[in-house]
């Protein structure tokens, strides 16, 4: 272990301290599993950093192959909301798989299923950026983990559960699962 030295730095003092915290966390292949990670990337379409949150199991290794469940978050919630509800990370833990929750572009994007509602919910093109946001989201997710194409979920709460409802309708193929929880569908023909 490196020990930095500096007259304001204890990290002597402190490191075995800092060992036990951070132990519950496993790495895998230098990411942190058993935890909620908040993270971010940058979205050419709209210029700007998009976050998005995620979570590796403590068993996540890119020796075989996990199932992704997306998440969407409701109406002015956000990724890091949606994937701290109570008991996400336990059932990613017992059932074996990686969770994602991307933004959605904003808090009112609607997942492509509504486009610009008011004069609120700018830019022009909100609903198809907050699509996008989505799909990006899930291809990196894809290329930088060892995910089963086959088996990637969606599920989603409120406007996250219209987006699931949109999603499915508009790409079938990518989905293995539709999973709309109290759906803020905008069209009767949705449900």
């Amino acid at each position: 272990m490196q020990i930095i030295e500096h007259k304001y730095c204890y990290m002597k003092r402190f490191s075995p301290f800092l060992m036990l915290i951070f132990a519950p966390s496993s790495v895998a292949g230098g990411y942190p599993t058993g935890r909620v990670l908040d993270r971010t990337y940058y979205f050419e379409d709209a210029g700007k950093n998009m976050p998005y949150t995620l979570y590796l199991p403590k068993a996540y290794s890119a020796k075989k192959i996990w199932p992704l469940v997306v998440a969407l978050h409701g109406l002015f919630s956000n990724p890091s909301q949606i994937i701290r509800y109570p008991r996400l990370a336990a059932q990613a833990e017992k059932y074996g798989y990686i969770m994602v929750a991307p933004m959605g572009y904003n808090t009112v994007g609607w997942y492509g299923s509504r486009g610009q509602l008011s004069s609120y919910t700018k830019p022009k093109n909100l609903g198809e950026l907050s699509e996008k946001d989505v799909l990006n989201v899930v291809t990196i997710i894809q290329k930088e983990f060892s995910v089963d194409s086959r088996n990637i979920f969606l599920v989603g709460h409120s406007i996250g559960g219209g987006g699931t409802w949109h999603f499915g309708m508009k790409y079938p193929e990518k989905w293995a699962v539709l999973g709309p929880l109290a759906p803020a569908a905008s069209e009767t023909s949705m449900i």
